[in-house]
């Protein structure tokens, strides 16, 4: 008898459970069945059937022409093709209460979904918080994702890969945390991914490699100093077959190890900034074969060894960023071929040996920065006919003999940095004619003499030491 009660009792245990089961996967199915699967579509859409989100409501009457609740169908629901802000839409960027329901699955003609007028004269635009729904990956018309700086929590869903005809995925400034999903990586068509100034955490997905016709790719964390770590991990080397990129940023992110050789086989690039990482080794000589690089930007790193000569190959180039490293050795004569460059950053490294006079070349050359490094010599005396020149910062090197003449030639000039260094000589009084000067710094050097009294009466000189 009492076998008989234990085998009736795990019967009545064993069904119960299979009855809870049951109920809970129906409730899963209807949950998912509620977005996922279409209604039919003659029936009237309701305030509710769009997650009671009157900015879906009010797009979706203006694109229809049609009436929530009265004659607006879920066919009309399919029909539309954007979700875009316009001249007089009401819930602009001013309230921050919009959110995506995952009602937006019913959305199945959608191409363009984006947070600013496609007006280019019209300023309207919206903001978004909350989730980014698991449903935005039915929307497989999808072209273009055009989403910047919301309120977005959560992480963007892995779904996302789904969407294999999108050729723009903008999410800047979202808020965005965790991992960038690695089936982003399915998305062949991408020409634009930009997800900077989110909170993500996790490694660069090497199935990156795989979006073959991006041309921009920014995944640069947040600028902020309270800023979350951000993107860790290495730069995979699969980001070498991205043959169609112009645009890289990757700033403001935890990275280490060193950056891939096969960066050099991006023929494309114009634009390279991964300033602000941990990146350390030295510097592949490869990005050498850059042809088209413009802008070269690697600044606040831990890179080490000598700046490559084969820098000098890169004849686009008009800004170059290497601060803030722990470069050695002497700054390579052969970047006095950079004939286009505007901007030479170098400061705060250990870079040692004289200014090379061939810098002097750089006839379009606005600003030298090469303060806080181990120089030493005289400032090239032909600096003068660098008459472009805005800004020159050496400070705190170990630069001797005395200011040039003919100062009075770079009358662009704006800030002259000369301090803390082993200066000597009379201060020129043709510095007095550099009437666009603000900031004037000649402390810690060995001048002798006055400091011109013309000089005082600069009508800009806002920052004076001496």
């Amino acid at each position: 008898m009492k076998k008989i009660m234990i085998v009736i009792a795990f019967f009545l245990m064993f069904g119960f459970s299979l009855i809870f089961q049951s109920i809970n996967a129906n409730a899963d199915v209807s949950g998912v069945n509620a977005v996922t699967v279409q209604p039919d579509l003659t029936k009237i859409v309701s305030f509710s059937d769009l997650g009671n989100q009157a900015w879906l409501q009010e797009m979706s009457e203006h694109y229809t022409g049609k009436k929530v609740g009265s004659n607006m169908t879920f066919a009309d629901l399919a029909n539309i093709t954007t979700l875009a802000p316009y001249r007089g839409f009401k819930y602009g960027a001013t309230n921050y209460d919009n959110m995506i329901p995952s009602e937006i699955g019913y959305f199945t003609g959608l191409e363009t979904i984006s947070t600013s007028s496609l007006d280019a004269l019209d300023q309207t635009s919206m903001n978004f918080n909350g989730l980014l729904p698991n449903e935005i990956g039915q929307l497989t018309k999808l072209k273009k994702i055009s989403i910047g700086y919301s309120y977005f929590t959560g992480s963007i869903p892995e779904s996302i890969g789904n969407l294999t005809n999108l050729e723009t995925l903008s999410l800047p400034g979202g808020g965005f945390t965790g991992s960038i999903p690695s089936s982003i990586g399915n998305l062949k068509k991408l020409t634009v991914l930009n997800l900077s100034s989110n909170k993500f955490s996790g490694s660069i997905p090497a199935q990156i490699g795989n979006l073959v016709n991006l041309k921009e790719l920014d995944l640069a964390g947040r600028p902020y100093d309270d800023r979350p770590p951000g993107l860790v991990g290495s730069i995979p080397t699969s980001i070498g077959k991205l043959n169609n990129l112009e645009t890289l940023s990757l700033r403001n992110n935890t990275l280490t190890g060193s950056i891939p050789s096969s960066i050099g086989n991006l023929q494309k690039l114009k634009s390279i900034d991964l300033s602000f990482n941990q990146l350390s080794d030295s510097i592949p000589s490869k990005i050498g074969n850059l042809a088209n690089l413009e802008d070269l930007v690697l600044m606040s790193n831990k890179l080490s060894g000598s700046i490559p000569g084969s820098i000098s190959k890169l004849s686009s180039l008009n800004y170059l960023n290497l601060g803030v490293n722990l470069l050695t050795g002497n700054i390579p004569p052969s970047l006095g071929k950079l004939s286009n460059l505007e901007r030479l950053d170098l400061f705060s490294n250990q870079l040692s040996g004289p200014i090379p006079s061939n810098l002097v070349k750089l006839s379009n050359l606005k600003y030298l920065i090469l303060s806080f490094n181990a120089l030493t010599g005289e400032i090239p005396p032909k600096i003068t006919t660098l008459t472009n020149l805005k800004d020159i910062t050496i400070s705190g090197n170990k630069l001797t003999g005395s200011i040039p003449k003919h100062m009075d030639n770079l009358t662009n000039l704006d800030t002259l940095a000369l301090n803390q260094n082993q200066l000597s000589g009379n201060v020129p009084v043709e510095i007095a004619n550099l009437t666009n000067l603000t900031l004037l710094y000649l402390y810690e050097n060995n001048f002798s003499g006055d400091i011109p009294n013309a000089i005082f009466n600069l009508p800009n000189l806002t920052k004076f030491k001496y």
